[in-house]
């Protein structure tokens, strides 16, 4: 819907390094690891490093026709 209907580029998640279940859930929907941002955040006074992870719809598009 996002990339065929809104015709919206890119998607993008913003995970914690220190979350795996969450970074399993953004790779089972396809998304792909583009960046890490170390000690990036502040949560509750603590510093986190965040995964970014994106999908774009040329390659949503691409995976779709095969």
């Amino acid at each position: 819907f996002v990339f065929t209907e809104m015709r919206i580029d890119n998607i993008y998640s913003t995970v914690s390094m220190d979350n795996p279940g969450s970074q399993r859930v953004v790779q089972k929907l396809g998304m792909k690891k583009t960046r890490l941002l170390k000690d990036h955040k502040e949560s509750y006074g603590r510093t986190m490093s965040l995964l970014i992870y994106e999908k774009d719809r040329q390659s949503y598009l691409k995976e779709k026709k095969s």
